[in-house]
């Protein structure tokens, strides 16, 4: 996590400071998560040595889990109401609602974050779409309640 005080701004000596310690410690560690989830584990590296039994053998436990807990959390849509409903729910439909909040689950439950942007497209619609966790470097107000102050993407 990092945190900015309270009444400062986020400068450009901070923000590469930030910057360089999500890409030096953070980011492998996520991207560590995401080969454990793609079945990408470190025995598989290893070399086999000829009249010794082969241990490379892996169950890819965290993509069972992960799909396992996304289905049980999505596998009934999320419902929403409103006394606007006609244009909540086109909204909902323009932006294909139920895959874009199940793989939010899925980059929550790998990366134990989710990165969703709300924006209105060129044709003045509203729309949201998913970023890569691996993208995104949240920085929060140093006080007791840590409100979000901003979102760095670098791609």
């Amino acid at each position: 996590m990092y945190y900015l005080e309270k009444g400062k701004d986020l400068d450009l000596n901070y923000l590469a400071q930030v910057l360089l310690q999500f890409q030096t410690k953070e980011l492998p560690q996520f991207n560590k998560y995401r080969k454990y989830y793609d079945g990408k584990q470190k025995i598989l590296q290893k070399q086999i040595v000829e009249g010794k039994p082969c241990n490379r053998v892996i169950v890819n436990y965290c993509y069972n889990i992960t799909q396992s807990y996304q289905g049980y959390i999505t596998g009934i849509p999320i419902t929403y109401e409103s006394e606007d409903f006609e244009n909540i729910l086109k909204v909902l439909n323009y932006n294909d609602t139920p895959t874009e909040d199940s793989e939010y689950l899925k980059n929550a439950l790998i990366y134990g974050r989710a990165f969703e942007v709300n924006y209105i497209d060129e044709e003045g619609r509203q729309r949201f779409r998913l970023f890569d966790t691996r993208e995104c470097v949240p920085i929060y107000e140093n006080t007791l309640e840590c409100p979000l102050l901003y979102v760095v993407r670098f791609y």
